[in-house]
């Protein structure tokens, strides 16, 4: 039965084009129609045209069903951003797929996430977090210290204001 939900899906996303498929992969990531425009650089009423047409041609009543169907079909995706609905974590095993994206799928879920973030925490693990602990310490105390004189400095400043008058 899963194999057939499968080919029915697969056979629905062959009827989209692929201008509405650029529309439903944007769709999957829970972006609103306006900010698909601006990505796509479209009119509004043009992705809105477009995920209509996605929607008949899958034979659904929303853009939420649609994104679903296309997701499953398309097997690019493993959630929907905030989606209730449970899942598959894993491609389906009758997933239409060559080996080469399959393996590349494999690779995108093993990966390491990239950014700042990802930059930070790979530097923040085993012996690198004790010495950026430390140097942190050394930072914060210096410029307390420094804060410190400042002060001192402005209040004796301020005494010889007050004191010659």
């Amino acid at each position: 039965m899963g194999s057939s939900n499968s080919i029915e899906a697969a056979e629905r996303l062959a009827r989209l084009t692929d201008k509405q498929r650029e529309v439903m992969a944007l769709v999957v990531q829970r972006k609103t129609s306006k900010q698909i425009a601006r990505v796509l650089g479209i009119s509004k009423p043009a992705v809105d045209q477009r995920i209509a047409s996605a929607r008949d041609a899958l034979g659904v009543e929303t853009r939420d069903e649609a994104a679903l169907i296309f997701m499953s079909a398309d097997a690019t995706y493993d959630r929907i951003t905030y989606d209730p609905a449970q899942l598959p974590n894993t491609l389906p095993t009758d997933a239409i797929l060559a080996p080469d994206q399959h393996a590349a799928l494999q690779g995108m879920a093993a990966a390491p996430s990239h950014g700042l973030r990802g930059a930070i925490l790979e530097k923040l693990s085993g012996d690198n977090r004790i010495v950026l602990r430390s140097i942190l310490i050394f930072v914060l105390a210096i410029t307390f210290l420094a804060l410190v004189l400042i002060g001192l400095s402005i209040s004796e400043v301020l005494t010889r204001i007050v004191t010659s008058r």
